[in-house]
């Protein structure tokens, strides 16, 4: 089945320490970005810059080199955007 809707569906482990898994759907061919900021809104990673297919996808982020916190995932498409909240405790 294709997806309805540009969503982050799943985030695990959160906390996690240092590997995070993001699944996501895209409900349309479209250019992606993903993004991970820090808890003052800083650009700290770009994760993925691309087209896809609409569907459901996964991508992992190691952040073995970032210091413990809070950080943000911001996806987007278009004029769609979607975040959610990760703890990286090491």
């Amino acid at each position: 089945y294709l997806p309805t809707e540009f969503a982050i569906e799943k985030i695990y482990p959160n906390p996690f320490n240092p590997v995070v898994n993001i699944e996501y759907s895209i409900s349309s061919y479209s250019l992606v970005k993903i993004n991970i900021f820090d808890i003052n809104g800083k650009l700290v990673f770009k994760l993925f810059s691309g087209y896809q297919l609409a569907g459901n996808h996964q991508i992992k982020w190691d952040a073995k080199i970032m210091t413990s916190g809070i950080y943000f995932v911001i996806m987007n498409s278009g004029d769609e955007l979607v975040s959610e909240r990760l703890i990286f405790i090491k």
